[in-house]
């Protein structure tokens, strides 16, 4: 199955594509350096920016290690309304739990 993409509800064709670049750099050419470096990123940021977070922010000390576990559908249940109140990730829930957990220990 081939995925169809679209900008602006339109299907996004090779020279749609093009025309959107075209358009994009044309307002970069139209903008002062300050205004065009406040828009844009250097080379190679972006590579820094790909997958997960470290654990801990930028400040992580490296990979963290994935744990499986298994709950019960109940327990599911609680921690994603908990995710949904708080506006957080089940991961985030979950490493503040244990954490809390080992801290009381």
């Amino acid at each position: 199955m081939t995925k169809t993409f679209t900008h602006k509800g339109k299907p996004l064709t090779d020279e749609r594509a093009e025309k959107i670049a075209a358009d994009a750099l044309a307002d970069l050419d139209a903008m002062s350096d300050n205004e065009a470096r406040k828009r844009t990123r250097p080379p190679g940021s972006l590579v820094k920016r790909m997958g997960r977070p470290r654990v801990g922010g930028a400040e992580g000390t490296g990979p963290s290690t994935q744990v499986r576990v298994r709950v019960s559908g109940e327990l599911l249940g609680q921690l994603d309304a908990q995710a949904a109140r708080s506006h957080r990730s089940r991961s985030e829930i979950i490493r503040d739990a244990i954490e809390a957990h080992l801290r009381a220990s």
